[in-house]
C-alpha cells in the first residue's frame, strides 16, 4: 500500500482545538475556541485514551515564562548573525587603510563571510537533524564568538578573510539551526506569529554593530592622509573583539537549555522528551494539571504534509528528503519561490550593504 493516505483536513475541525489520529487513535485538546485563537495564558483539558501526541502537548502547555527565555536566547543569536554581517560594512575602510587593500580586493572579506555561511547552513542543518539541535545550538554561536575575538588580532587581511570564513560557518549554522529550535518548543497554533516576532532580533545586531562601530571606530582610526600602523588604528578590532565576546556570553547564558521534545520523540527517547515537556509545563506553571497526561506522552505517527501523510521511515536518505521538496507541483513552486526569494533578498542585501559603500 502506498505510504500516502489523503486527511480530509475537515476532520481536524469542530469544538475541539485539534484532532490528531495516528495509528488508529484520536486524541483531542477539548475546548471550544476557534483553532486561529492566541494560546498565550491559556490552557486545555486535554482528552486521551490510549496516549497524548507532542502537539497536543505543547498546545497544552501554552506560551509562558519558558518560550519568553527562548525567545531572549534564540533572538541572541539572530542578533548575532546579522551583527557579522553588517560588522563587514563598518570595518572596509579602517582595514583598506591598514592593510593597503585594493577596492577589487576588499570585496572578499563579505565573500568570505557568505562562502562560510553557506558551508555552515549546509553542515550544521544536516548535523541537527541526525544527532540534535542542542549541540549545533551552542557550537554554532561558540565558533562565531571564538573565531571573532581571533579575528580581532589578525596579523594581515588573509588572515582576516580566514577568520571571517570560519565565522560564516558558524553564522550560517547558527541561523537556521536557532529557528528550528524555538518553533520545535512553541505550540503550533501561535508558531507563525512567534517567529516572526523573533525576527525582530535580526535588526538589533545590525543596530548594534553600527552603535559600536559609531563610537570606537573614529576615535581610534588612521587619519584618512599619512601612514596607517595597527596601534593607531585599533577601532575595527575592537568592534570585531567585543562583537565576538558578546557572542560567547550569549553561549554562556545557553547552559541548560534542554534537547527539543520533537528531536527526542524522533529518536524514540520518549522518556527523555516527558522530563523536558516537566520543565516546560512547570516554568509555565501548568505542572499540576499537565502531569498525567504528559506521562502519556506517545509516538504520534506519520507526518503530515500538505495534507498527506508522508512515512518518514520510507524517505530516510538524505537524497529522498531533497526529492520531497519537489514532490507535486505545490511543493515543487513553493520551493522555486523560497529559493528565489532568499536569493534575491540576499542578493541585494549584501550588494546594497557591503559593495554600494565603494
Amino acid at each position: 500500500s502506498s505510504p500516502y493516505r489523503r486527511h480530509n483536513s475537515r476532520e481536524r475541525s469542530g469544538s475541539a482545538l485539534g484532532v490528531l489520529k495516528a495509528g488508529g487513535r484520536e486524541m483531542k485538546i477539548g475546548g471550544s475556541i476557534n483553532s486561529e485563537e492566541s494560546l498565550i495564558g491559556r490552557t486545555f483539558d486535554i482528552e486521551d485514551d490510549a496516549g497524548v501526541s507532542l502537539d497536543t502537548l505543547l498546545s497544552g502547555i501554552g506560551v509562558g515564562k519558558f518560550h519568553w527565555r527562548l525567545m531572549a536566547i534564540c533572538g541572541a543569536g539572530w542578533t548575532a548573525d546579522n551583527g557579522w554581517t553588517q560588522s563587514v560594512v563598518m570595518i572596509v575602510p579602517s582595514v583598506q587603510r591598514e592593510f593597503g587593500i585594493k577596492d577589487w580586493q576588499i570585496g572578499f572579506l563579505g565573500s568570505g563571510l557568505f562562502l562560510g555561511m553557506a558551508v555552515g547552513s549546509h553542515f550544521w542543518g544536516k548535523w541537527a537533524d541526525t544527532t540534535g539541535r542542542r549541540f549545533a545550538f551552542n557550537a554554532t554561536l561558540a565558533i562565531a564568538g571564538c573565531f571573532g575575538v581571533a579575528a580581532a588580532i589578525s596579523p594581515n587581511f588573509p588572515v582576516l578573510v580566514v577568520m571571517y570564513f570560519i565565522i560564516g560557518t558558524g553564522v550560517g549554522g547558527n541561523l537556521p539551526v536557532d529557528g528550528a529550535m524555538f518553533a520545535e518548543f512553541t505550540p503550533k497554533v501561535e508558531r507563525g506569529r512567534l517567529m516572526v516576532l523573533l525576527s525582530v532580533f535580526w535588526s538589533v545586531g545590525g543596530f548594534l554593530v553600527s552603535l559600536f562601530a559609531w563610537i570606537l571606530i573614529p576615535r581610534y582610526s588612521c587619519p584618512e592622509h599619512g601612514g596607517c600602523h595597527w596601534h593607531g588604528n585599533l577601532g575595527w578590532r575592537y568592534v570585531v573583539g567585543g562583537f565576538g565576546a558578546l557572542n560567547v556570553i550569549v553561549v554562556a547564558l545557553r547552559a541548560g537549555l534542554p534537547e527539543t521534545p520533537a528531536f527526542l520523540v524522533s529518536q524514540g527517547d520518549l522518556e527523555g522528551a516527558r522530563n523536558v515537556l516537566h520543565q516546560m509545563a512547570r516554568q509555565n506553571g501548568h505542572q499540576d494539571s499537565l502531569d498525567t497526561k504528559i506521562d502519556n506522552l506517545a509516538v504520534s505517527g506519520p507526518l503530515i504534509v500538505d495534507d498527506d501523510y508522508l512515512d518518514l521511515d520510507e524517505e530516510s536518505s538524505y537524497i529522498a528528503s531533497i526529492k520531497v521538496l519537489f514532490r507535486g507541483r505545490h511543493m515543487f513552486l513553493t520551493t522555486l519561490l523560497l529559493w528565489g526569494i532568499w536569493f534575491c533578498s540576499t542578493y541585494a542585501y549584501g550588494g546594497f550593504n557591503m559593495f554600494l559603500t565603494k
